[in-house]
């Protein structure tokens, strides 16, 4: 929060680029990128069977989405009565990992709950046996990839997680479906 302040945030980019704003937002960026790993994998040790973690990738999804279309998210990003940012707009901005493009010094944004998530589901894909978590997060990491291009080519935000989750399903289709036949059959 201390490197957000003190000016490492996209906003201080508007009129050029210059070293030491785009220092001080490269060290927020990462450790809030840290932070959310951290908890993300100490979720993950919670987590013990499949049947949760598939209760997990499916209301994360559908809170997301809901607070996305209709619910918070969508109210602090569209600002306050008068369209203006609300307090909460400006406290969303410490939650946002930001991503500068040339052109345009806000680029584009990632939650930190993107990255607990992606960390969860790697974490638990290893934690629960279902499969190794390179994989699964390798296919997240392309996931959050295609949930960005997907953005940047329709020009509209769109909830990663979502993404997140679907690629964690379908890294882990096979053991999943696996342990759900074996315990049907004992």
């Amino acid at each position: 929060m201390a490197a957000a302040y003190l000016g490492g945030s996209p906003e201080t980019l508007v009129e050029g680029p210059a070293a030491l704003p785009l220092t001080l937002l490269f060290l927020a960026d990462t450790l809030r990128m840290g932070a959310a790993v951290c908890v993300g994998l100490a979720l993950a040790r919670r987590v013990t069977s499949p049947g949760v973690a598939l209760l997990i990738a499916g209301v994360a999804t559908a809170a997301d989405l809901y607070s996305f279309l209709a619910g918070p998210t969508q109210t602090l990003v569209e600002g306050g009565p008068d369209g203006g940012p609300t307090i909460f707009g400006y406290l969303l901005g410490y939650l946002l990992v930001w991503f500068p493009t040339f052109g345009f010094p806000l680029g584009f944004a990632l939650g930190i709950s993107d990255f607990i998530f992606l960390a969860l589901f790697a974490a638990m894909s290893g934690h629960l046996r279902l499969r190794h978590p390179l994989p699964t997060l390798v296919l997240g990491c392309v996931a959050v990839l295609v949930a960005i291009l997907t953005g940047l080519l329709l020009e509209i935000a769109l909830p990663a997680l979502p993404f997140v989750a679907l690629s964690f399903l379908l890294a882990n289709a096979i053991p999943l479906y696996s342990s759900f036949i074996d315990r049907r059959n004992v």
